[in-house]
């Protein structure tokens, strides 16, 4: 990978860097395994390890989706469930937001991953200390980060509150058990395999796919389309991977779908708090020092500002995977799964959006 650090954030001393692209490396060799895995039958896969081969000769293609639950409407009580209750969280895009009497104050949203949260706890303790107090509050102390048996705990209150707090506090993702980046990896690896119905014939469209090669959520935005951008990259003649930096990131936001109620830029809500202007792992929403008006006066697609939902709706999360020319093509497999009769491709949207790179 061409850099290794999640966001290219410049935190870790040389030899955590050195052990946390060891670990990188090993995740995306989980990712090799579990390819083969899938077609023990087959001499090889067309998933590779990008963090040992490189990328070079590999084009990158940015797969990105909707932040939003795609079981969830466009509604007060859906979004209130959403912000109410992390598990609901499930797009590879986690928020929290902070809130007093008069409503919403900050929004936070964050993409990063309790892959490397639980690696600072075995390598560099004082480093992910040092983030909570930077992030959640000098008060965290390591001894509330662990569980019973003395290991990281990724749903620790400080990162997953209990229901009801308005502190806004939030670390990394996790309240979702699947937003994790070795989830993202085993999942384009699942999927990278040329697939056949019972009839011989190929299978191209998402929920098909995915209940045939049995990988990810089929109800989410995500899974499904990351799953059949991969294999049909392998199925044009490629092996695939996930790039560098490894992580997921905030791709962008429909600035055109936000009113702001002094005629401003909507762009002044937003900070980016971690990662690079290009990989955005950590952002917060509101309103700037001095500006005369609350969250809750601007308007989002037409309504109030009251939930971080809403912000989330018209944000896209992205990964970004690997295409390189294979010598060979990879054969084309039997599923072993059901394949859903009349199934048809999931759509991820279109719509005006502002990247912040």
């Amino acid at each position: 990978m061409s850099e290794f650090a999640p966001g290219n954030i410049d935190e870790m001393s040389p030899a955590t860097l050195d052990a946390w692209k060891a670990e990188v490396n090993a995740l995306l060799n989980s990712g090799v395994n579990a390819a083969r895995n899938a077609a023990p039958s087959q001499p090889r896969a067309w998933f590779f390890n990008a963090a040992e081969d490189g990328e070079a000769g590999a084009a990158q293609l940015n797969v990105n989706w909707t932040a939003y639950p795609k079981l969830l409407g466009s509604n007060a009580a859906d979004y209130a469930s959403a912000d109410g209750d992390r598990r609901r969280q499930e797009e590879y895009c986690e928020w929290a937001v902070r809130s007093d009497a008069s409503g919403p104050v900050e929004m936070i949203f964050s993409t990063e991953t309790p892959d490397y949260y639980r690696f600072l706890f075995e390598r560099d303790q004082s480093l992910l200390l040092s983030l909570y107090h930077e992030f959640v509050g000098d008060h965290v102390m390591l001894a509330d980060l662990t569980d019973g048996l003395g290991r990281y705990n990724v749903t620790n209150i400080h990162n997953v509150p209990p229901t009801g707090d308005t502190s806004g506090a939030i670390m990394h993702m996790g309240g979702n058990g699947a937003n994790f980046y070795i989830a993202a990896i085993v999942l384009a690896a699942q999927a990278s395999w040329p697939s056949i119905d019972s009839a011989g014939a190929p299978i191209t469209d998402e929920q098909s796919l995915i209940a045939c090669r049995q990988f990810g959520v089929a109800h989410r935005h995500s899974d499904p389309f990351i799953g059949g951008q991969v294999n049909q990259q392998v199925r044009l003649g490629n092996s695939a991977s996930l790039g560098g930096p490894p992580g997921l990131y905030i791709d962008s936001v429909n600035f055109a779908d936000i009113t702001m109620p002094d005629g401003s830029d909507p762009i002044g809500l937003f900070t980016i708090q971690r990662g690079d202007d290009a990989h955005i792992m950590r952002l917060s929403v509101a309103v700037p020092d001095g500006a005369g008006f609350q969250l809750s006066d601007v308007l989002v697609r037409g309504q109030p500002l009251q939930f971080g939902s809403q912000i989330a709706e018209i944000m896209r999360i992205r990964l970004v995977a690997l295409a390189r020319t294979d010598t060979a093509s990879a054969p084309s497999i039997p599923c072993v799964g059901a394949t859903p009769l009349g199934a048809t491709p999931a759509t991820t949207g279109s719509a005006l959006h502002t990247r912040f790179s």
